[in-house]
């Protein structure tokens, strides 16, 4: 079990989180699902899925953006794109699966947030309960500060704002 992380005299650790993070935590996840949305639509046009909910009802069956990509990729060969063209849907793919896995631990871990019990009630620091296990296991509570929250919002957007440039 992960060790939770220590308490101070006058401090207080809460699954109460500030609302600067909760709204940072709900633009990682809105800004990711924009993305989604996006390759979900261009599938159904290269797919000639006029219909936008036969086009949802085929798409919503891929759990990850790696398999929406996958098969965006199949789909603009199969229609003759460019092997340039593919190229860059590729460099696309591989560029945003760092991004993926950091979108996933905003999105999924539990999140805790010391608090001072008197005085400033600003939060002192917020963490997230890391759980992954490839080959090792890793749980452990990582602190997380609201600018690297802002910077990967940040990139989700750049992310979205490059995909229909390919």
């Amino acid at each position: 079990m992960a060790k939770e992380p220590d308490e101070g005299p006058g401090e207080i650790l809460s699954e109460l989180l500030p609302f600067e993070y909760a709204e940072a935590i709900g633009y990682v996840v809105a800004g990711w699902a924009r993305l989604e949305h996006d390759i979900d639509e261009i599938i159904w046009s290269l797919a000639e899925i006029e219909d936008k909910n036969v086009g949802a009802c085929l798409t919503a069956q891929f759990s990850t953006v790696h398999a929406r990509l996958n098969a965006l990729i199949a789909l603009a060969r199969l229609k003759g794109h460019s092997e340039f063209q593919i190229a860059k849907l590729n460099k696309f793919r591989d560029h945003i699966t760092g991004l993926v896995e950091r979108r996933n631990r905003i999105a999924h871990d539990p999140w805790l947030t010391l608090w001072p019990l008197k005085g400033d009630m600003r939060p002192i620091k917020s963490y997230r309960l890391h759980k992954t296990a490839r080959s090792k296991l890793d749980f452990d509570y990582k602190p997380v500060t609201l600018d690297e929250l802002k910077n990967l919002r940040k990139e989700i957007e750049e992310a979205f704002s490059r995909f229909p440039r390919l």
